[in-house]
């Protein structure tokens, strides 16, 4: 039970971050794209479908993750939508710390005024928290305590 509840709250608590972190970009969506543009990192035509994608992304991202003990099949969903941001949150920051870029990154909310390296390393820890939670049983579509065989497929 104990588990369960941890799971739970870890669920929800990597939820609330993502959903801030969209509230946040899509709360100050030019603030946003400026900083990605001038980055340099991404192509200026894109910019803006980029930056639409990646708060649209967080918050479908939370809404799963924070609403997970509702519709638990969403769990799963949301982890792996967490986990393909927060590794691009890291790709990222690790790109701006080897070419030198300044520039204060643009999601974690509050945080954003950090420079690459401690965000690297909040968004590296969030990734594995992320992780871990997709490594239990049930998000793999395994019930506890039953293999993943089949009896048909043992000889």
């Amino acid at each position: 039970m104990r588990v369960a509840r941890n799971e739970a709250a870890a669920t929800i608590s990597l939820g609330v971050l993502l959903g801030v972190s969209a509230a946040v970009k899509l709360g100050r969506m030019s603030v946003f794209q400026a900083v990605v543009a001038l980055s340099g990192m991404v192509p200026g035509p894109i910019v803006p479908l980029l930056s639409w994608g990646i708060a649209t992304a967080e918050a479908a991202a939370a809404v799963m993750l924070v609403g997970s003990r509702r519709w638990p099949k969403a769990r799963a969903r949301g982890l792996w939508a967490a986990a393909f941001l927060l590794t691009a949150f890291v790709a990222y920051d690790m790109s701006r710390m080897a070419f030198g870029i300044t520039l204060p990154g643009p999601y974690f909310g509050l945080w954003s005024a950090l420079p690459p390296l401690p965000e690297a390393a909040i968004a590296a820890a969030a990734l594995v928290l992320t992780v871990g939670l997709l490594s239990r049983p049930r998000d793999a579509g395994v019930r506890a305590g039953s293999s993943p065989v089949s009896a048909t497929d043992r000889s």
